[in-house]
């Protein structure tokens, strides 16, 4: 099917349009159709992960975000160039990404397993979850696991 030009006038200017629907009932079935894909719930089964730093979510958006590594001496780092107003705006832009659910975690231990040091070591809440104004009621902690287990 060939597409219809149309010329018109539009505020002192010449606008073209190009139709490639047969009519308006056709335009709106189409419409109709991208609409009820758009709130079309994901096939169950078939989730959709990215795993990114908090620089390359900006402009991103996602329902549910979940933001690792919470640590004092992390997030801030100790041993990075950028100021802590860097890194507070960083975890700004990573909570703000959250569209239904933002989850904020840190731990109080690293084993020398996964943490590159020869012992395991106790950590500390960032400053930055600290400071955030949420009731003690919305904070999930999980008791520590025994060091028998």
């Amino acid at each position: 099917m060939a597409a219809a030009r149309t010329t018109r006038l539009v505020n002192g200017r010449t606008a073209t349009y190009i139709k490639p629907w047969e009519g308006k009932s056709a335009f709106f079935k189409e419409l109709e159709s991208i609409e009820q894909y758009k709130h079309r719930p994901p096939p169950t089964g078939i989730f959709q992960t990215r795993i990114m730093t908090m620089q390359a979510s900006k402009g991103l958006e996602a329902n549910n975000v979940f933001v690792i590594g919470l640590e004092e001496g992390k997030l801030p780092s100790t041993d990075s160039g950028s100021t802590v107003a860097e890194e507070a705006r960083l975890l700004f832009v990573a909570m703000t990404r959250a569209k239904d659910r933002l989850h904020l975690f840190y731990t109080r231990k690293r084993t020398s397993s996964i943490s590159l040091r020869n012992e395991s070591h106790q950590l500390t809440e960032s400053r930055f979850l600290k400071g955030l104004p949420v009731p003690k009621h919305n904070r999930i902690y999980h008791p520590p696991k025994s060091d028998q287990d």
